[in-house]
């Protein structure tokens, strides 16, 4: 850009200096120097009126040139980018296309490889149904079956636990049987004593009875016959007490 600023030029700053030097004319009436004084004020103030013009001119034109040469590089960058995109898109558009090409082939060796494998494969396909029917109608019976046997158990469980109760009864009815085998054994043992005791008396008795016999005193004879009967009717309880006895403990025990 030219240099057009508002720099003030020599001559100009000579000429101003020289009316500055000129002689003043005759002193004028008293208000004349007012004016004077007035006129060195707005000339002072439009100097440097200018000179601030100048600089700030001066400043916008840098930054225009600046932006100027800013605009001119991103023209040349948006011109190669645009290059750029353009070989980009024509690549891409070839890919596309290759792409494409590609995808067809390969669609058609899938459709290839999937009526190849439906033609292999179904007889397999129909094997494997015929196996799953049969595995499910196994299945089925064997549930059947199952719930069936899950009955029987349940059934088991029943008549276990009954057993365990009956068990569990028998032991306390064992408990007591034991005991009143106990006292029986007991009162056998009680009466085989007794009944031993009978038997020595019995026997001793008729020897007294033979040698009353011998020395004539009947009536002691009578009255022992009648103890012996007593004795002999009472060993007869006791005898039949121990058969009784004897019974009871064979059905208690019974012997193997």
């Amino acid at each position: 850009m030219n240099d057009l600023s508002m720099k003030p030029l020599k001559e100009d700053l000579v000429h101003r200096e020289q009316s500055g030097k000129r002689k003043k004319p005759p002193s004028a009436p008293s208000t004349q120097p007012i004016v004077v004084l007035l006129l060195l004020i707005v000339a002072v103030a439009g100097s440097a009126g200018g000179w601030y013009l100048w600089q700030q001119l001066q400043i916008v034109s840098g930054k225009l040139e600046n932006s100027t040469l800013a605009l001119a590089d991103s023209e040349t960058a948006l011109g190669s980018l645009k290059s750029e995109l353009d070989v980009r898109n024509d690549s891409i558009s070839k890919q596309k296309g290759e792409t494409a090409s590609t995808l067809e082939e390969l669609e058609h060796e899938i459709r290839k490889l999937w009526d190849i494998s439906n033609k292999r494969n179904k007889k397999a396909i129909s094997a494997n149904k015929s196996s799953v029917n049969k595995l499910s109608s196994s299945i089925k019976t064997q549930t059947s079956e199952l719930a069936v046997q899950i009955k029987a158990v349940s059934a088991l469980s029943v008549k276990v636990t009954q057993q365990q109760r009956e068990f569990a009864k028998g032991q306390k009815a064992n408990v007591t049987l034991s005991s009143t085998v106990a006292s029986l054994q007991d009162q056998v043992a009680n009466l085989s004593v007794e009944n031993d005791m009978l038997r020595t008396l019995s026997v001793e008795q008729g020897k007294l009875l033979q040698g009353v016999k011998n020395d004539g005193l009947q009536s002691q004879v009578n009255e022992l016959q009648q103890a012996i009967k007593a004795i002999d009717a009472h060993r007869r309880q006791v005898n039949g007490r121990l058969d009784r006895l004897g019974r009871e403990l064979d059905t208690l025990y019974p012997k193997k």
